[in-house]
């Protein structure tokens, strides 16, 4: 089975110093981080999608996820709450994926999780060694979407972990 092609995020692109867009037409590149957007929680980013509607998904390295409008210049900011169940499982976000449905998967070195944008709450997944149908492991690395609609979520010392969300 092929995989089909990476969906391109036209201009945008994470740097060491926050999130660059950069226009295609005139070639100018817009800066977005903590020195131009106020409540950029941290420069320092994994993992950036955007989504049909152009809203960017941003997974930090340590400061959790955000949701950022540049249209408006707005950011929402989710990091994990100790015991509250729908925070965000962990605080260092390395995937993220819109799948074609509109659901947006977290990936956190604590497990993966769906995010519910309306409601600002996560529906987290775990490892549980005593069941093995549950993920391989919580340190996620890499989440993907097959032709088929399978979600497909690569592990550290683990392996792949594959979901059919149908």
């Amino acid at each position: 089975m092929s995989a089909p092609p990476r969906r391109e995020m036209p201009g945008w692109r994470h740097t060491p110093q926050g999130v660059d867009f950069i226009d295609r037409k005139t070639g100018k590149v817009t800066h977005h981080n903590t020195a131009t957007v106020k409540g950029w929680p941290d420069d320092k980013t994994w993992t950036v999608v955007i989504s049909k509607d152009s809203r960017i998904y941003l997974g930090h390295v340590d400061a959790g996820f955000s949701v950022y409008d540049p249209s408006s210049g707005k950011i929402r900011n989710y990091r994990h709450v100790a015991g509250d169940g729908s925070s965000l499982p962990g605080n260092e976000v390395r995937a993220l994926l819109v799948d074609r449905q509109g659901n947006v998967w977290v990936g956190t070195t604590r497990g993966p999780a769906l995010f519910d944008d309306k409601g600002g709450r996560f529906t987290s997944f775990r490892h549980s060694g005593n069941d093995s149908s549950s993920l391989v492991s919580d340190n996620i690395y890499h989440i993907y979407q097959t032709r088929d609609g399978r979600i497909w979520i690569s592990t550290e010392n683990g392996g792949v972990s594959i979901t059919d969300p149908r």
